[in-house]
Parts: C-alpha cells; structure tokens; sequence
C-alpha cells in the first residue's frame, strides 16, 4: 500500500507499507495525524490511537513494516513533526 506523509502541513513525503499483519492493521487507522516527538536525534517516534499486532514476528528479527521513498530528509530536523498520514493511490 502506497502512504502520503504531510508534514508540518507543507511538505510530502511519499512511502509504502509491507504486506504484514502490522501494516495492515496500522493501515486500517489511517487517515492518521501525530506529532513525531525527537527520540535521542536519532530517530522519530509517536504513540498510536491502538497497539498493533506482532503477530508472525520473528523475535530476533525487526518486522520491516514500511518504508519512505521520497524526501525522506525532511525527518532529519530537531524537534517534533506534526505529520499526517494517509492512504495514495
């Protein structure tokens, strides 16, 4: 599935979810809107309205769930991202 990511309600960002039972069931919740808190300037992180499935996980490994193919740099600022989610065709 094809996401549109607007952050800061300026710039777009565009990725795709996976095809595992966690990418679908985050799916089902978009349209989505957070607010992307800084984690130790490393990475990006946000509570979800529900907990999601690691059903057919692989405990030593880290489910791939999706990915951002395009201006994926306008993450890597300081502090929080609003950020709206949503499904594209």
């Amino acid at each position: 599935m094809k996401i549109k990511i607007t952050i800061n309600n300026n710039t777009v960002a565009m990725g795709k979810l996976e095809s595992s039972d966690t990418a679908q069931q985050f799916a089902a919740l978009l349209p989505l809107s957070l607010t992307l808190e800084d984690y130790s300037k490393t990475e990006k992180i946000s509570d979800l309205p529900e907990k999601l499935t690691t059903k057919g996980a692989l405990a030593a490994i880290t489910p791939k769930s999706g990915e951002i193919h395009s201006n994926a740099e306008a993450f890597n600022v300081p502090g929080s991202l609003s950020v709206t989610i949503e499904a594209s065709k």
